[in-house]
């Protein structure tokens, strides 16, 4: 602490008074005080001047008081200048900085120094000096504000103290603990210590020293250790190894890094290892892969505590036939005695197995049981159902199926595979399928395509994308009820047609294409294979009723460009290529059925005025070129068909306002009157039917939901059954289709939910 002298002073003589002018203090004695942060040191003077002028400035008067500004109380490391100067302010009585004031400082105890000894004051009445504490931690440090007076009086006028603590450490000694014998495996009786202290000999407390095990094998306990308040480090434990001869510790101070202290001991009476499992391996196994839990051997004393050897070869093998031991089979020691095995892999047969661990001079111990299951998948294997025959278009009596097997051929379950038609066109059910228990995964059925010939299927597997199997089958010529494909397409793309047969040639007008209402008229050759363009039609029609009579082809109603409703009709005359308009319908209709019964042309239902749907029935008669109205339909239906059969108007399929229904009646012109046949199996519109040998054909359509079909069933009036028969080769809703010579063509159409999914496709049907 920086301490206060007090003095007193005489008041000034009547010389001094007369030299100087009038006294400025009384003649009682002045007590110099401490203001706040001012520490009254010694008076030095009196104060001597006063002003004659109460309006001049006021002079500086002499030093009678200092005070400490900085730098009492610090800690600093031996040997080395404090962080702050010291620093001290002289004023005046009237408390106003005094410069130019001779400050002398003087270390007095610690053995420190300063750099000048004496100061004088600054502008602002301060004094600094430099302070350079001794080379001994923890003793006092002193230094006193001095000064002499011109009577030769000594006066101290303060005292300033700091703290020295020691410097970085510089050596680093042993205490205790070098030279020690112990049985191998067992601890030294005294743990190693060392010493840290600095350039002048100083203990350095807080310094951290790491003990390591340098030979012998042997391990430590807190082998990173704090030095305390003497400057030493202690280890927790210094165990010896397992063999018998020198072992060596080093002790290595964080601070100084090149310079360890060594330890040396003697290990007497060597430790036996034994082997122990320190974890086991893992009790499932999959073949091929590597164990989720790998074995980690312990070198160990009888009573299992752990010996920390080094170097020591354990090698791991296989009891059990079958399968074979894969990965790094040999593996030494650490440093704690320890073999860790990264890479252990069985594959083979599924079994039990287990694992032996050996090492020379050491008992050999197993593991307990491994149950080795099925490995990852690698191939399938043909199991059943390849070079089968069957009629064309039907299944095959073997459900093909594969065997999903691993590396090693164990059979492998929960695989998916699936199943798909590569050649012939056929179809499957259950394509993908799941490896049951078995490893056996089986299609749900093969149907071969309704052409003759060869078909392919093949089974595959995402698990297994290198290996795949094919199935051959070959689909035999049926007495009938089978579709060909590969004929000419439409020159021109389109659903919804207007069509009919004559003279063994297909005429087929107008429609939907991809781009909107067609107006081609083009005509199909089934004896060459060609299609060739007619003259076109004045009114571009979608949806229109028609029907052939006496070798014109009659096209009536549709909708226009426009998507407007039409009543008008126009006949082709294919011996002229020519078109006339004839009479029109009595009212706009579309997508309604239609056929010829006894050269008069009947139309019934579809959509009518606005954007209901319509039950009216009416008959067109081409000698007179007029319509009659004719007995309704039972309820109003859209987007129907018509057939002629057995002397009956048939309305087969379509919608009514509650959406399909496949209903079927049939019109009797003699009675004027309707009756109810079996519906169409597979509720459908934009259907197509055509008649041939006394049976009614009902091909595609848009079943529930607006799914296209390649359905294709026979209606048997005589039964009024219908008789599902070989599914067409392109699902299509809205074609031209009609028998030339006993075979069905089927061409153009629209197989899906875009315009760009109308098609042209021509294929062929013999039943």
């Amino acid at each position: 602490m920086f301490r206060i002298n007090d003095f007193r002073f005489n008041p000034p003589s009547a010389a001094a008074q007369s030299a100087g002018g009038k006294p400025c203090s009384s003649e009682n004695p002045m007590r110099v005080r401490h203001f706040g942060l001012l520490l009254l040191l010694a008076p030095i003077a009196l104060i001597w001047a006063c002003a004659e002028d109460p309006t001049s400035p006021r002079q500086t008067g002499p030093a009678v008081a200092f005070a400490i500004v900085s730098g009492d109380g610090q800690t600093g490391t031996v040997g080395e200048d404090l962080p702050q100067p010291i620093r001290v302010l002289a004023t005046d009585a009237n408390n106003q900085p005094v410069p130019n004031v001779v400050v002398n400082f003087v270390t007095t105890g610690g053995g420190g120094s300063v750099f000048a000894g004496s100061a004088l004051t600054d502008a602002a009445g301060i004094a600094a000096e430099v302070w350079t504490l001794g080379t001994v931690a923890g003793s006092p440090q002193t230094l006193e504000v001095r000064a002499v007076d011109a009577a030769g009086v000594k006066h101290v006028y303060g005292l300033f103290t700091a703290t020295a603590i020691a410097g970085a450490p510089t050596a680093i000694v042993p205490v205790a603990g070098d030279g020690q014998t112990a049985d191998a495996g067992t601890a030294v009786a005294v743990p190693p210590s060392v010493k840290l202290t600095d350039q002048f000999g100083n203990l350095v407390p807080n310094q951290v020293v790491t003990f390591a095990v340098s030979s012998g094998g042997g391990n430590v306990t807190g082998g990173s250790a704090t030095t305390n308040a003497q400057g030493i480090a202690t280890v927790g434990s210094w165990v010896l190894g397992p063999l018998a001869g020198a072992n060596t510790l080093t002790a290595t101070a964080a601070a100084l890094p090149s310079n360890p202290v060594s330890f040396s001991a003697t290990a007497t009476t060597p430790v036996v290892p034994l082997l122990g499992l320190a974890t086991a391996p893992s009790a499932t196994a999959q073949s091929g892969s590597a164990l989720a839990t790998q074995p980690v051997l312990q070198l160990q004393d009888a009573q299992s505590n752990p010996i920390n050897q080094a170097g020591v070869p354990i090698t791991v093998s296989l009891n059990g036939g079958g399968a074979t031991l894969g990965g790094t089979t040999t593996v030494s020691t650490d440093a704690n005695g320890r073999a860790v095995f990264t890479d252990l892999v069985i594959t083979g047969t599924v079994g039990s197995y287990s694992l032996s661990f050996s090492s020379a001079g050491l008992a050999t111990i197993a593991s307990g049981a491994i149950s080795l299951t099925p490995g990852a998948p690698t191939a399938l294997v043909l199991s059943a159902g390849d070079g089968q025959s069957a009629v064309a278009g039907t299944a095959v009596p073997i459900a093909p199926a594969v065997l999903v097997v691993d590396q090693s051929g164990n059979t492998v379950a929960g695989v998916s595979v699936t199943f798909t038609v590569n050649l012939g066109g056929g179809s499957v059910t259950g394509a993908t399928v799941v490896s049951g228990s078995n490893g056996i995964a089986t299609v749900g059925s093969w149907i071969l395509g309704s052409t003759p010939g060869t078909n392919i299927l093949v089974a595959s597997s995402a698990a297994t994308p290198t290996s795949s199997v094919t199935f051959t089958a070959t689909g035999t010529a049926p007495p009938g009820n089978f579709w060909t494909g590969g004929l000419a397409s439409m020159k021109t793309p389109r659903r919804y047609t207007s069509y009919g047969v004559i003279n063994g040639i297909l005429y087929v007008s107008g429609g939907r294409s991809a781009t909107g209402v067609a107006y081609q008229l083009e005509a199909y050759n089934p004896v060459t294979n060609l299609w060739t363009t007619k003259t076109t039609p004045a009114t571009r029609r979608n949806g229109a009723a028609f029907g052939v009579i006496n070798g014109l082809l009659y096209v009536v109603g549709g909708t226009d460009v426009n998507s407007v409703k039409l009543a008008t009709m126009d006949a082709y005359n294919p011996v002229t290529n020519s078109w006339a308009v004839k009479a029109p319908l009595p009212e706009v209709k579309d997508f309604a059925a239609s056929a010829v019964v006894n050269g008069i042309l009947y139309v019934a239902g579809g959509g009518g005025a606005g954007n209901g749907v319509s039950n009216t029935v009416y008959a067109y008669d081409p000698g007179t070129n007029t319509w009659t109205q004719k007995a309704s339909l039972p309820a109003p239906r859209g987007d129907l068909v018509g057939a002629t059969l057995g002397g009956l108007f048939y309305a087969v399929g379509g919608s009514i306002t509650s959406g399909p229904d496949g209903a079927m009646q049939a019109y009797d012109p003699a009675t004027d009157s309707w009756s109810t046949r079996a519906p169409v199996p597979a509720q459908r519109y934009h259907l197509n039917v055509a008649v041939n040998n006394g049976k009614l054909y009902a091909v595609g359509g848009f079943l529930p939901g607006g799914t296209t079909s390649n359905r294709l069933d026979s209606y048997d009036p005589a039964t009024n059954t219908w008789t599902q028969g070989a599914n067409m080769l392109t699902a299509r809703v809205g074609m031209a289709m009609d028998f030339i010579n006993g075979v069905l063509y089927a061409s153009g159409g629209y197989t899906a939910g875009t315009a760009a999914s109308t098609t042209g496709v021509t294929e062929k049907y013999t039943p």
